[in-house]
């Protein structure tokens, strides 16, 4: 089967990217869930403060993965700052697999082709740990 067969118009169950808004203020942004030709199920947030030019910002983020919308979560982080008030533990529950074959991890830079300028994020420190079966809530 090919991608053109396949068809299905996903985007990635969870995707990290910088917003710019308005006024020309770059905010940290986080798109949660599944969405293709038959789901819309992806909600996003947005980091409370814009960026601010040479300074470092920390991301982390603890994924269950799940295809079940009550199983499935992910707590995302700036700065050890829960990214999302929804509960106390700063958790988005919803499912985030959209079968059972294993989500894989991807980083990138993308741009949008309107622009001339040339654009560059700086990663530092990256690490990457899979837990496979971990169960604890």
């Amino acid at each position: 089967m090919t991608w053109k067969e396949y068809d299905m118009q996903t985007t990635p169950p969870i995707h990290l990217y910088i917003q710019l808004l308005p006024g020309n203020e770059y905010y940290i942004s986080y798109a949660y869930g599944l969405w293709d030709k038959s789901k819309k199920e992806v909600r996003r947030f947005q980091s409370k403060a814009p960026l601010r030019p040479n300074i470092w910002y920390t991301f982390e983020n603890k994924v269950r993965w799940s295809t079940e919308d009550k199983v499935g979560y992910s707590i995302p982080k700036i700065n050890s700052e829960n990214l999302v008030d929804e509960n106390i533990q700063g958790k988005i529950y919803g499912r985030n697999m959209y079968n059972f074959m294993p989500n894989y991890f991807k980083m990138g830079l993308y741009a949008n082709n309107k622009f001339n300028d040339t654009i560059s994020v700086l990663i530092d420190d990256f690490s990457y740990i899979l837990r496979k079966g971990e169960t604890k809530h």
